[in-house]
């Protein structure tokens, strides 16, 4: 006979026992040992720095600590890891942002979390329209991109303030949701072993070269041509998902 949770109508005595159960053995209920010596790494959140902490952030961080949750009350041992983009084509809109907005006041590090997080939002936002509406502003931002990736000294203070000031913002959001990371992946640090991965791979002739990029050619495989080095030299999300993987193994 089925269970009684699981019939249409489950009486009343079950529900009261259970929640006995429950009050009796509190954090300890549901526990089991079925993953007992399992290593399990969750990769979750992973908001980008120099932007705002949007609702998708929100739902990924309650799928993923809920998941690090179920794991750990089956016993395995869990490691929470957050992934984030701390260069791209977003970072340099708010750089752009914040080398124009200097009249704005930037604000001190002494002043409140919430004032800078909203002077880097006004500053990103300024970025990310320009580079729509003018071909100047554009052409300036993709040359940002190359120097915030080589982390170029014109660059580097502004970047590192940026970065720090958002990274403190997130962990502020942590905290009231009730969750934490073990570790922190930045794809300005896998990019580089992707570009590597990348580069061994076109000896080997699993990439090809085209139009200055380097590409795989998925059509072989009855798939479509994806680019991993663009024209500029710079890894693409593709590429960098190629360096993370290794990284976080």
């Amino acid at each position: 006979s089925p269970h009684p949770a699981l019939s249409a109508n489950p009486p009343k005595e079950y529900f009261l026992s259970a929640l006995q159960d429950i009050q009796k053995k509190k954090d300890e209920y549901g526990k089991s040992s079925a993953a007992k010596g399992k290593r399990v790494m969750v990769e979750f959140t992973d908001p980008n720095p120099f932007k705002e902490f949007h609702i998708g952030h929100l739902y990924s961080n309650i799928v993923g600590e809920s998941l690090s949750r179920l794991f750990e009350a089956t016993g395995a041992t869990v490691k929470r890891a957050k992934y984030q983009g701390d260069v791209g084509l977003h970072v340099a809109k708010a750089i752009w942002g914040m080398t124009k907005a200097l009249d704005h006041k930037m604000p001190k590090d002494s002043d409140p979390l919430h004032e800078k997080v909203q002077w880097l939002g006004m500053c990103y936002a300024a970025g990310a329209r320009e580079y729509e509406e003018d071909e100047q502003a554009k052409k300036e931002i993709i040359e940002l991109n190359e120097k915030i990736f080589a982390l170029d000294k014109t660059v580097k203070g502004l970047y590192q303030k940026g970065k720090k000031w958002s990274l403190e913002y997130f962990e502020t959001i942590y905290k009231r949701l009730g969750t934490k990371f073990d570790y922190y992946y930045f794809e300005s640090e896998v990019g580089k072993t992707g570009l590597a991965l990348v580069q061994k791979g076109l000896e080997k002739g699993i990439f090809e070269k085209s139009q200055g990029a380097v590409i795989f050619p998925g059509e072989k495989y009855g798939l479509h041509s994806r680019v991993f080095i663009n024209s500029l030299g710079l890894p693409t999300y593709e590429a960098k998902e190629l360096g993370l993987a290794p990284t976080k193994y």
